[in-house]
Protein backbone atom coordinates (compact mmCIF):
# COMPACT_ATOMS: atom_id res chain seq x y z
CA UNK A 1 0.00 0.00 0.00
CA UNK A 2 1.02 3.53 -0.03
CA UNK A 3 -0.03 7.18 1.05
CA UNK A 4 -0.51 9.47 -1.83
CA UNK A 5 -0.24 13.69 -0.31
CA UNK A 6 -0.21 17.10 -2.17
CA UNK A 7 2.40 19.18 -0.33
CA UNK A 8 0.98 22.16 0.21
CA UNK A 9 4.05 23.72 1.90
CA UNK A 10 8.44 22.56 1.85
CA UNK A 11 8.26 22.59 -1.40
CA UNK A 12 11.67 20.85 -2.21
CA UNK A 13 12.56 20.44 1.02
CA UNK A 14 12.67 17.47 3.59
CA UNK A 15 10.32 19.41 5.75
CA UNK A 16 7.02 19.60 4.03
CA UNK A 17 3.96 19.86 4.90
CA UNK A 18 1.60 17.21 3.51
CA UNK A 19 -2.34 17.08 2.97
CA UNK A 20 -2.65 13.12 3.08
CA UNK A 21 -5.01 12.06 -0.25
CA UNK A 22 -5.41 8.75 1.12
CA UNK A 23 -4.17 5.25 1.56
CA UNK A 24 -4.18 3.27 -1.95
CA UNK A 25 -3.29 0.30 -3.06
CA UNK A 26 -3.14 -2.17 -6.60
CA UNK A 27 -3.06 -5.62 -7.40
CA UNK A 28 -0.56 -8.20 -7.95
CA UNK A 29 1.53 -8.18 -11.08
CA UNK A 30 2.44 -12.16 -10.28
CA UNK A 31 5.97 -11.91 -10.53
CA UNK A 32 9.33 -9.71 -9.91
CA UNK A 33 9.61 -8.94 -13.68
CA UNK A 34 6.29 -8.63 -14.45
CA UNK A 35 5.72 -4.77 -15.19
CA UNK A 36 2.35 -3.30 -15.65
CA UNK A 37 0.64 0.13 -15.12
CA UNK A 38 -2.80 -0.07 -12.39
CA UNK A 39 -5.08 1.88 -10.69
CA UNK A 40 -4.66 3.04 -7.64
CA UNK A 41 -7.34 2.41 -5.19
CA UNK A 42 -8.58 3.08 -1.84
CA UNK A 43 -10.02 -0.06 -0.07
CA UNK A 44 -13.92 0.68 -0.58
CA UNK A 45 -12.42 1.00 -4.56
CA UNK A 46 -12.46 4.57 -5.07
CA UNK A 47 -9.84 5.57 -8.05
CA UNK A 48 -7.33 7.81 -6.16
CA UNK A 49 -7.60 11.55 -7.29
CA UNK A 50 -6.07 14.39 -7.54
CA UNK A 51 -6.67 18.14 -7.93
CA UNK A 52 -3.76 19.58 -9.63
CA UNK A 53 -3.28 23.59 -10.77
CA UNK A 54 -0.40 25.77 -11.91
CA UNK A 55 3.20 23.87 -10.44
CA UNK A 56 1.96 21.22 -7.83
CA UNK A 57 4.48 18.74 -6.01
CA UNK A 58 2.73 15.18 -4.70
CA UNK A 59 4.74 13.02 -2.79
CA UNK A 60 4.18 9.05 -2.90
CA UNK A 61 5.38 7.33 0.50
CA UNK A 62 5.47 3.48 0.27
CA UNK A 63 3.97 2.25 3.49
CA UNK A 64 5.54 -0.96 5.01
CA UNK A 65 5.17 -3.97 3.26
CA UNK A 66 5.95 -5.89 -0.02
CA UNK A 67 5.46 -3.04 -2.60
CA UNK A 68 7.81 -2.01 -5.82
CA UNK A 69 6.97 0.90 -7.64
CA UNK A 70 8.61 2.30 -10.64
CA UNK A 71 7.14 4.23 -12.09
CA UNK A 72 3.84 7.21 -11.01
CA UNK A 73 1.73 8.57 -14.28
CA UNK A 74 -1.34 10.76 -13.95
CA UNK A 75 -3.73 10.53 -16.45
CA UNK A 76 -7.04 13.33 -16.88
CA UNK A 77 -9.77 12.32 -15.60
CA UNK A 78 -13.74 13.43 -16.21
CA UNK A 79 -14.72 12.99 -12.87
CA UNK A 80 -12.47 15.45 -11.75
CA UNK A 81 -13.54 19.63 -11.73
CA UNK A 82 -10.94 20.27 -14.29
CA UNK A 83 -12.30 17.67 -16.90
CA UNK A 84 -15.37 17.57 -18.67
CA UNK A 85 -18.82 17.30 -16.24
CA UNK A 86 -21.07 14.14 -16.88
CA UNK A 87 -23.64 15.74 -15.28
CA UNK A 88 -25.63 16.03 -11.49
CA UNK A 89 -26.99 12.56 -11.69
CA UNK A 90 -25.17 10.97 -13.89
CA UNK A 91 -23.31 7.47 -12.87
CA UNK A 92 -21.93 4.60 -14.70
CA UNK A 93 -25.24 2.22 -14.52
CA UNK A 94 -23.28 -1.20 -15.27
CA UNK A 95 -21.60 -2.57 -12.07
CA UNK A 96 -18.90 -5.82 -11.82
CA UNK A 97 -20.45 -8.67 -11.67
CA UNK A 98 -23.54 -7.70 -13.86
CA UNK A 99 -24.38 -10.62 -16.70
CA UNK A 100 -22.23 -9.83 -19.79
CA UNK A 101 -22.27 -11.62 -22.74
CA UNK A 102 -19.67 -11.23 -25.65
CA UNK A 103 -20.25 -10.41 -29.20
CA UNK A 104 -19.12 -14.30 -29.80
CA UNK A 105 -16.26 -16.45 -27.88
CA UNK A 106 -13.17 -15.67 -30.10
CA UNK A 107 -11.20 -14.11 -26.91
CA UNK A 108 -8.69 -15.41 -24.52
CA UNK A 109 -10.10 -16.97 -21.54
CA UNK A 110 -8.44 -14.05 -19.30
CA UNK A 111 -9.51 -11.46 -21.43
CA UNK A 112 -13.28 -12.22 -21.41
CA UNK A 113 -15.94 -9.72 -21.26
CA UNK A 114 -16.84 -9.41 -17.88
CA UNK A 115 -13.58 -7.84 -17.51
CA UNK A 116 -14.80 -4.81 -19.03
CA UNK A 117 -17.21 -3.74 -16.22
CA UNK A 118 -14.42 -4.72 -13.43
CA UNK A 119 -13.52 -1.58 -12.09
CA UNK A 120 -10.26 -2.59 -13.03
CA UNK A 121 -8.18 -0.51 -16.09
CA UNK A 122 -4.96 -2.82 -15.24
CA UNK A 123 -7.46 -5.90 -17.23
CA UNK A 124 -9.19 -5.91 -20.31
CA UNK A 125 -11.62 -7.56 -22.62
CA UNK A 126 -10.31 -8.86 -26.49
CA UNK A 127 -12.03 -10.41 -29.39
CA UNK A 128 -10.67 -11.43 -32.40
CA UNK A 129 -13.56 -11.02 -34.21
CA UNK A 130 -12.63 -7.15 -34.27
CA UNK A 131 -9.61 -7.53 -36.31
CA UNK A 132 -9.74 -5.97 -40.04
CA UNK A 133 -12.31 -3.94 -39.19
CA UNK A 134 -14.99 -6.38 -38.02
CA UNK A 135 -17.69 -5.68 -35.52
CA UNK A 136 -16.92 -6.90 -32.08
CA UNK A 137 -18.36 -5.92 -28.81
CA UNK A 138 -20.48 -7.12 -25.57
CA UNK A 139 -23.71 -7.10 -24.24
CA UNK A 140 -24.51 -5.81 -19.87
CA UNK A 141 -27.44 -6.70 -18.23
CA UNK A 142 -28.06 -4.09 -15.83
CA UNK A 143 -30.52 -3.00 -13.09
CA UNK A 144 -31.97 -0.17 -15.23
CA UNK A 145 -31.52 3.31 -16.55
CA UNK A 146 -31.44 6.06 -18.86
CA UNK A 147 -27.64 5.59 -20.57
CA UNK A 148 -26.80 9.33 -22.40
CA UNK A 149 -23.04 8.44 -22.29
CA UNK A 150 -20.25 6.42 -22.34
CA UNK A 151 -16.97 5.90 -20.37
CA UNK A 152 -14.47 3.74 -22.07
CA UNK A 153 -10.96 3.20 -21.01
CA UNK A 154 -7.63 2.32 -23.14
CA UNK A 155 -6.31 -1.05 -22.36
CA UNK A 156 -2.36 -2.03 -22.19
CA UNK A 157 -1.47 -3.70 -25.79
CA UNK A 158 -1.43 -1.90 -29.07
CA UNK A 159 -3.30 1.41 -29.79
CA UNK A 160 -4.76 0.28 -33.08
CA UNK A 161 -6.64 -2.26 -31.07
CA UNK A 162 -8.84 0.53 -29.58
CA UNK A 163 -12.31 0.89 -30.64
CA UNK A 164 -12.68 3.87 -33.47
CA UNK A 165 -16.29 3.61 -33.91
CA UNK A 166 -19.36 2.56 -31.65
CA UNK A 167 -23.00 1.47 -32.07
CA UNK A 168 -25.03 1.24 -28.82
CA UNK A 169 -28.67 -0.31 -28.56
CA UNK A 170 -31.12 -1.12 -25.37
CA UNK A 171 -33.61 -4.14 -24.62
CA UNK A 172 -35.99 -4.45 -22.49
CA UNK A 173 -37.19 -8.22 -23.17
CA UNK A 174 -33.63 -9.60 -22.41
CA UNK A 175 -31.99 -8.89 -25.47
CA UNK A 176 -34.68 -10.28 -27.90
CA UNK A 177 -34.82 -7.18 -29.81
CA UNK A 178 -32.94 -4.38 -29.24
CA UNK A 179 -33.49 -0.42 -30.36
CA UNK A 180 -30.72 1.58 -31.54
CA UNK A 181 -29.54 4.60 -28.96
CA UNK A 182 -26.57 6.19 -30.32
CA UNK A 183 -23.54 5.56 -32.84
CA UNK A 184 -20.72 7.44 -33.92
CA UNK A 185 -16.83 7.90 -33.37
CA UNK A 186 -15.17 6.58 -30.20
CA UNK A 187 -13.61 9.24 -28.53
CA UNK A 188 -9.42 9.13 -28.97
CA UNK A 189 -7.05 7.66 -26.52
CA UNK A 190 -3.76 9.63 -25.86
CA UNK A 191 -2.48 6.89 -23.91
CA UNK A 192 -2.74 3.85 -22.22
CA UNK A 193 -5.28 3.27 -19.30
CA UNK A 194 -6.72 6.54 -20.47
CA UNK A 195 -10.61 7.27 -19.59
CA UNK A 196 -12.59 9.18 -22.16
CA UNK A 197 -16.34 9.79 -22.37
CA UNK A 198 -18.40 10.27 -24.99
CA UNK A 199 -22.01 11.86 -24.14
CA UNK A 200 -25.85 11.82 -26.60
CA UNK A 201 -29.29 12.54 -26.20
CA UNK A 202 -31.20 10.30 -24.97
CA UNK A 203 -34.60 9.92 -23.07
CA UNK A 204 -35.50 5.81 -22.96
CA UNK A 205 -34.81 3.64 -20.39
CA UNK A 206 -33.56 0.22 -20.95
CA UNK A 207 -31.99 -3.11 -18.68
CA UNK A 208 -29.91 -4.64 -21.18
CA UNK A 209 -27.81 -2.14 -23.59
CA UNK A 210 -25.47 -3.96 -26.55
CA UNK A 211 -22.30 -1.83 -27.55
CA UNK A 212 -20.25 -2.86 -30.65
CA UNK A 213 -17.63 -1.57 -32.24
CA UNK A 214 -17.49 -1.49 -35.81
CA UNK A 215 -14.06 -0.43 -36.41
CA UNK A 216 -10.74 -0.11 -34.82
CA UNK A 217 -8.40 2.64 -34.41
CA UNK A 218 -5.98 0.78 -36.68
CA UNK A 219 -7.05 -0.96 -38.03
CA UNK A 220 -5.77 -3.87 -36.33
CA UNK A 221 -5.27 -6.71 -37.91
CA UNK A 222 -5.23 -8.58 -34.53
CA UNK A 223 -8.10 -7.33 -32.32
CA UNK A 224 -10.17 -4.79 -30.76
CA UNK A 225 -9.59 -4.25 -26.97
CA UNK A 226 -11.14 -2.17 -24.19
CA UNK A 227 -10.20 -1.76 -20.75
CA UNK A 228 -13.32 -0.64 -19.55
CA UNK A 229 -16.70 0.10 -20.45
CA UNK A 230 -19.05 2.35 -18.36
CA UNK A 231 -22.43 3.13 -19.05
CA UNK A 232 -23.25 6.56 -17.86
CA UNK A 233 -26.64 7.81 -16.96
CA UNK A 234 -29.60 8.20 -14.49
CA UNK A 235 -30.07 4.76 -12.96
CA UNK A 236 -34.03 3.50 -12.76
CA UNK A 237 -34.98 4.31 -8.91
CA UNK A 238 -36.12 0.82 -7.78
CA UNK A 239 -39.45 0.03 -6.85
CA UNK A 240 -39.01 -3.23 -5.52
CA UNK A 241 -37.68 -3.12 -2.39
CA UNK A 242 -35.09 -5.47 -1.74
CA UNK A 243 -35.03 -6.61 -5.09
CA UNK A 244 -31.44 -8.59 -4.83
CA UNK A 245 -31.90 -10.27 -1.20
CA UNK A 246 -29.02 -8.94 0.45
CA UNK A 247 -30.88 -6.91 3.13
CA UNK A 248 -30.30 -10.26 5.40
CA UNK A 249 -27.49 -12.42 6.40
CA UNK A 250 -27.62 -15.39 5.23
CA UNK A 251 -29.53 -18.19 8.26
CA UNK A 252 -27.93 -21.11 9.00
CA UNK A 253 -28.07 -24.07 6.53
CA UNK A 254 -29.86 -24.33 4.85
CA UNK A 255 -31.26 -21.12 4.49
CA UNK A 256 -34.55 -21.04 5.62
CA UNK A 257 -35.81 -17.73 7.32
CA UNK A 258 -37.71 -14.84 6.39
CA UNK A 259 -36.48 -12.18 4.24
CA UNK A 260 -37.03 -8.45 4.27
CA UNK A 261 -39.63 -6.33 2.41
CA UNK A 262 -41.02 -9.46 0.86
CA UNK A 263 -43.98 -11.66 2.06
CA UNK A 264 -43.52 -15.91 1.61
CA UNK A 265 -40.53 -17.33 0.11
CA UNK A 266 -38.59 -20.17 1.76
CA UNK A 267 -35.30 -18.31 2.47
CA UNK A 268 -31.83 -16.99 1.28
CA UNK A 269 -28.67 -18.77 0.13
CA UNK A 270 -25.31 -17.13 -1.28
CA UNK A 271 -24.22 -20.73 -3.08
CA UNK A 272 -25.73 -24.06 -1.81
CA UNK A 273 -27.65 -25.93 -1.36
CA UNK A 274 -30.33 -24.22 -3.44
CA UNK A 275 -28.16 -22.31 -5.23
CA UNK A 276 -25.79 -24.84 -6.20
CA UNK A 277 -24.69 -24.16 -9.73
CA UNK A 278 -25.07 -20.64 -12.15
CA UNK A 279 -23.52 -17.48 -11.39
CA UNK A 280 -26.01 -14.85 -9.16
CA UNK A 281 -26.79 -12.23 -11.44
CA UNK A 282 -27.22 -9.56 -8.73
CA UNK A 283 -25.39 -9.05 -5.49
CA UNK A 284 -24.15 -12.03 -3.84
CA UNK A 285 -27.27 -13.30 -2.70
CA UNK A 286 -30.48 -15.55 -3.87
CA UNK A 287 -34.21 -15.95 -2.42
CA UNK A 288 -35.22 -19.45 -2.89
CA UNK A 289 -38.74 -20.76 -2.85
CA UNK A 290 -39.28 -24.95 -2.10
CA UNK A 291 -41.79 -26.77 -2.91
CA UNK A 292 -45.31 -24.65 -3.42
CA UNK A 293 -45.27 -21.64 -2.47
CA UNK A 294 -45.58 -18.01 -3.12
CA UNK A 295 -43.00 -14.62 -2.79
CA UNK A 296 -44.87 -11.20 -2.93
CA UNK A 297 -44.35 -7.34 -2.14
CA UNK A 298 -46.58 -4.75 -2.17
CA UNK A 299 -45.25 -1.83 -4.22
CA UNK A 300 -45.88 1.46 -4.11
CA UNK A 301 -44.88 4.84 -5.54
CA UNK A 302 -46.48 3.45 -9.29
CA UNK A 303 -47.86 6.41 -11.47
CA UNK A 304 -50.96 5.61 -13.36
CA UNK A 305 -50.56 5.38 -16.90
CA UNK A 306 -46.58 5.08 -16.54
CA UNK A 307 -45.09 1.79 -18.27
CA UNK A 308 -42.84 -0.42 -15.92
CA UNK A 309 -40.35 -3.20 -16.87
CA UNK A 310 -40.63 -6.40 -14.43
CA UNK A 311 -37.04 -7.56 -15.11
CA UNK A 312 -35.78 -10.89 -12.71
CA UNK A 313 -33.59 -13.87 -13.14
CA UNK A 314 -34.56 -17.42 -12.46
CA UNK A 315 -33.10 -20.94 -11.97
CA UNK A 316 -33.59 -24.21 -10.92
CA UNK A 317 -31.48 -26.24 -7.70
CA UNK A 318 -29.48 -28.74 -9.60
CA UNK A 319 -30.77 -31.53 -7.43
CA UNK A 320 -33.25 -34.00 -6.62
CA UNK A 321 -35.64 -34.25 -10.23
CA UNK A 322 -38.75 -33.65 -10.68
CA UNK A 323 -40.60 -30.26 -11.96
CA UNK A 324 -40.07 -27.01 -11.53
CA UNK A 325 -42.29 -23.79 -12.88
CA UNK A 326 -43.97 -20.64 -11.44
CA UNK A 327 -46.57 -17.91 -12.51
CA UNK A 328 -45.65 -14.21 -12.28
CA UNK A 329 -48.90 -11.80 -11.29
CA UNK A 330 -49.25 -8.23 -10.59
CA UNK A 331 -52.13 -6.51 -8.77
CA UNK A 332 -53.91 -10.18 -9.43
CA UNK A 333 -53.40 -10.45 -12.74
CA UNK A 334 -51.34 -13.21 -14.60
CA UNK A 335 -48.13 -11.75 -16.39
CA UNK A 336 -47.17 -15.43 -17.70
CA UNK A 337 -45.44 -18.34 -16.50
CA UNK A 338 -42.30 -20.33 -17.13
CA UNK A 339 -42.52 -24.07 -16.56
CA UNK A 340 -39.80 -26.94 -16.97
CA UNK A 341 -37.14 -24.94 -15.41
CA UNK A 342 -34.24 -26.86 -15.82
CA UNK A 343 -30.74 -25.62 -13.99
CA UNK A 344 -28.31 -23.39 -16.32
CA UNK A 345 -25.57 -25.72 -14.36
CA UNK A 346 -21.90 -24.60 -13.95
CA UNK A 347 -20.75 -20.81 -14.08
CA UNK A 348 -23.17 -19.86 -16.31
CA UNK A 349 -25.80 -16.90 -16.34
CA UNK A 350 -29.08 -17.54 -14.63
CA UNK A 351 -32.11 -17.34 -17.29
Amino acid sequence: AVDLSLVTAGHGTEDQTLESLGTFTGPATGGWNTMKFFPLKDEDGNLATVELSGQSTVRLTILPGNVDMNYLAFVPYAGSDTGPEPGPDVVDISAAGDAVVPSSDNHPAGEHAGLAIDNDASTKYLNFDGANDNASGLTITTAGGVVTGLGLTSANDAPDRDPATFVLSGSNDGGATFTEIASGDAPAFGARFERQEVSFANDAAYTTYELIFPTTTGPSTCCMQIAEVELLGTPTVPIVANGSFEADDVPEWPGYGAITDWTGGSGINDGGPFGDNGVIPDGAKLGFLQGTKALSQQLTGLEAGAEYVLAFYYNARNCCGGTIGFTVSVGGEELGSVSDVQPVGGENPYH
